[in-house]
């Protein structure tokens, strides 16, 4: 949840308050694509930060017993590590209501509690696709002049201009 009001964020839920947010385009990549990068600044409050804590808590395989049985238990403990993982960072962007989908996502640490969640994206090529012009018939200088002089609803240029052309 975002934390609009500073009881929510000291809540006992995970929360989390939106410090500032950007983006741009980015046209200089050379082969005439371009992508859009967003980039927020979070923070967490407590139960958001513990959860972002119980996924960098490493071990080193020469924590476990030698062989096959302590390949399976460290195995099972990178697993379950990216697990948590995974769910941390599908709540903040659930949170934030970002699309998993949609291009590529990187949610690091900035600074104790402060987080940057930065997404890219490839924007769709222009359309080269211009409609066609549409064709009236020519006008000769004459209707071209007598339509203007019309529009103008002035009875006496349009008497001066029937009593002249």
């Amino acid at each position: 949840m975002i934390a609009t009001e500073n009881n929510i964020f000291k809540g006992d839920k995970f929360a989390i308050q939106v410090i500032a947010k950007g983006s741009y385009i980015d046209n200089g990549v050379g082969d005439g694509s371009s992508y859009t990068v967003e980039a927020t600044t979070i923070r967490l409050n407590h139960v958001a930060l513990n959860k972002w804590s119980g996924t960098h808590q490493f071990n080193c395989r020469n924590v476990y017993a030698d062989g096959p049985e302590g390949d399976a238990e460290y195995d099972a403990y990178k697993a379950r590590v990216q697990q948590q993982l995974d769910f941390f960072n599908a709540q903040i962007m659930s949170d934030l209501r970002i699309n998993p989908d949609q291009g590529g996502i990187l949610i690091t640490q900035s600074q104790a509690e402060v987080f940057t969640v930065v997404q890219i994206w490839e924007n769709e090529p222009a359309k080269e696709d211009k409609p066609e012009p549409t064709q009236y018939p020519r006008m000769t200088p004459y209707e071209r002049t007598q339509a203007a002089v019309y529009a103008t609803g002035n009875k006496w240029a349009i008497e001066n201009f029937n009593a002249t052309h």
